[in-house]
């Protein structure tokens, strides 16, 4: 078997042997889920992150056991490649008085070992043994072994097509910082330092007018920019905008920017299991439910910031949005609503939620 092949082989079963593992992470996950379903979604939020980072080791952890299984079949078979057998040979010789004689010794032979298998089997004699039919892992190696190289292929060929999005995102979010802003008004500045202050948030942080966003919306990992269009500032009362612009640094302040990144990751990597793209968003549920109670427990007037929630929906006029920005309406906004206002599951929100950091 050529190196090239075991390498296919070996990452055709990586991606097998993941199925199952992802699988079983997404029970268990749900099944966290199910015990944390009265807890803060601060906790949900993370045992989903912990989940999608787990299942994303199933394809390096797969990968070495592989290789170490793959290793120690080699060596067994390096070393069982020759062995030895002594036999015993016979030579009939005549004498010079015309008497025929035998001489016999023992020789050490070294022979390759289906040789070797060979000879001691006409050695012995055949028994007969049952047949016995191959157990379900034998028979499905056998049904999977000739389509590896095709999941490899396919995988790759996947992983690329996938790519490509996020990457434009990734671009048009760079444009977004740099193109079509201005600078915020004097009363927006004051109220978002102010907000600012009281959160003891000491990061820097733009604050900046956008022609290309019709809602608020954060960009940069390290160095975050919230854009806010016209229409917010014309539509939103002041503690509405308030709130909105509390939302936004409450994903400044978790990293939320960064983690989303990491998630596109890990689902572009794993793009062909289900359970990802359903614990996925499961994340990202948790995540808007985490910077809603921020703002909630911060502002303590959830009325208001349903209201705000609302009509930024209606500003955005169904436009697409940046795959890799953050957003104030992402996820289900009625969901949210419902939650915010007690309706959906008043004893999910009656625990006074903490400040997420």
């Amino acid at each position: 078997m050529s190196y090239s092949l075991m390498t296919v082989e070996t990452l055709g079963w990586m991606l097998i042997h993941s199925v199952w593992i992802i699988a079983a992470v997404a029970v268990l996950d749900s099944f966290i889920k199910l015990l944390l379903r009265r807890r803060s979604a601060n906790a949900r939020y993370l045992a989903g992150c912990a989940a999608l980072l787990l299942s994303a080791a199933s394809l390096p952890i797969s990968l070495v056991f592989l290789v170490e299984q793959v290793a120690v079949i080699q060596h067994e078979d390096a070393t069982a490649l020759r062995g030895s057998i002594s036999v015993s040979r016979s030579k009939e010789i005549t004498a010079p008085d015309g008497t025929e004689m035998s001489i016999s010794w023992d020789e050490q032979l070294t022979l390759p070992i289906k040789e070797l298998d060979q000879h001691l089997t006409s050695q012995t004699a055949p028994t007969s043994t049952p047949s016995v039919d191959p157990p379900f892992v034998e028979r499905l190696r056998e049904l999977v072994q000739p389509h590896l190289s095709k999941i490899v292929t396919g995988w790759f060929i996947g992983i690329v097509l996938l790519s490509i999005r996020p990457l434009l995102g990734w671009r048009h979010a760079r444009r977004l910082r740099s193109t079509g802003i201005v600078d915020v008004s004097e009363d927006v500045q004051r109220l978002f330092a102010a907000l600012m202050h009281r959160i003891s948030m000491t990061r820097a942080v733009q604050l900046v007018e956008s022609q290309l966003v019709q809602i608020p919306s954060v960009v940069g990992a390290f160095k975050p920019v919230i854009l806010l269009p016209a229409t917010a500032m014309t539509g939103l009362t002041p503690d509405q905008l308030q709130a909105v612009l509390a939302h936004e640094l409450a994903h400044i302040r978790r990293h939320d920017y960064l983690i989303n990144g990491l998630q596109t990751a890990i689902e572009t990597l794993l793009f062909y299991h289900p359970a990802i793209w359903w614990m996925s968003r499961r994340v990202r549920i948790e995540r808007e439910n985490c910077c809603d109670d921020f703002v909630v427990t911060l502002l303590d007037n959830s009325a208001e910031y349903c209201r705000a929630l609302v009509t930024i929906d209606r500003l955005r006029q169904g436009s697409p949005l940046p795959v890799l920005a953050m957003h104030a309406t992402d996820g289900s906004l009625l969901a949210r609503v419902r939650r915010l206002a007690g309706v959906e599951s008043p004893s999910r929100f009656s625990n006074s939620p903490a400040i997420v950091l």
